[in-house]
């Protein structure tokens, strides 16, 4: 597979993951229905509880919790393992491999062997911690992707402001997301249009000679999308700040699901700290 057809697969396969991600923030499930403040601040929380705490038991218990909230709001299971498990905590895996061995964590050997004359170990310690980070980012990526998959972009990103988050980072994370996929039309047409005009197959220098004019204009289309955007936005009375519709009081749903987390939590903060005992 060429350059271009791995590009043109790039574009629809992200495009498809996309939409199919919309498809479940379309459904009505337990967390599409909430409010999307309620869930983005009850989400944080389970986030942030999941990196204070270092108990086992506590990520099995988020991990478990999120299955079930992944399931009562519609979303395929295996789709949404898929999601959580396929590259950053596989990847962190390897990155924790190193912390199981004595000369980075010392401890109590549980298994030894020698190789070449030196003597290799494993200690309890080394395995305990590189669990815990593997389990630690896989919950905080579970609980994100629940977030991602049951929410609008454009809901998520006006809840982002009753989370102290800056306006102007808000309005260029929501034109971003709004024109990406109309550039990528644009680069998908224009490599078409490339292709039809070339017919043979060439090598990769000169295929990178042949398009690389292509992300020259490319950017000028960009560039030129941006200020006929914002021309169109100063004639619609743009001030600088976009507005947003008040939105409705959170609904009984929405208070029961904070009773839910916060129930969560004390939970965890009691198993840890042992206060409320």
């Amino acid at each position: 597979m060429g350059f271009l057809e791995k590009t043109l697969k790039g574009i629809a396969n992200y495009i498809t993951d996309a939409l199919y991600s919309e498809r479940y923030a379309s459904q009505r499930g337990l967390l599409q229905i909430l409010d999307p403040r309620v869930k983005l601040m009850c989400i944080l929380a389970l986030i942030f509880l999941a990196v204070w705490t270092g108990s086992l038991r506590v990520f099995l218990f988020l991990l478990g919790f999120s299955l079930f909230l992944a399931a009562a709001s519609g979303i395929s299971i295996s789709y949404y393992l898929m999601r959580v498990w396929l590259f950053v905590p596989l990847f962190t895996f390897f990155i924790a491999i190193p912390a199981i061995f004595e000369a980075v964590t010392p401890g109590e050997t549980i298994f030894s062997w020698a190789m070449y004359g030196i003597n290799i170990n494993i200690t309890k310690e080394g395995v305990m911690a590189a669990t815990t980070l593997v389990l630690r980012v896989a919950t905080t990526i579970s609980l994100a992707v629940l977030l991602t998959l049951t929410t609008r972009w454009e809901s998520l990103m006006r809840s982002l402001r009753y989370v102290g988050v800056p306006t102007v980072f808000i309005m260029i994370m929501t034109l971003t997301y709004r024109y990406i996929f109309y550039l990528f039309s644009i680069m998908q047409a224009m490599i078409l249009s490339r292709k039809g005009r070339s017919g043979v197959k060439q090598s990769a220098i000169r295929n990178w000679k042949m398009y690389a004019p292509l992300i020259g204009a490319l950017f000028i289309r960009s560039y030129e999308t941006n200020e006929r955007v914002y021309m169109a936005m100063k004639a619609r009375g743009f001030g600088g700040e976009m507005k947003y519709e008040r939105p409705p009081s959170p609904g009984m749903v929405s208070v029961f699901f904070i009773i839910m987390v916060f129930m969560v939590c004390l939970v965890v903060i009691s198993n840890e700290t042992g206060v409320f005992r």
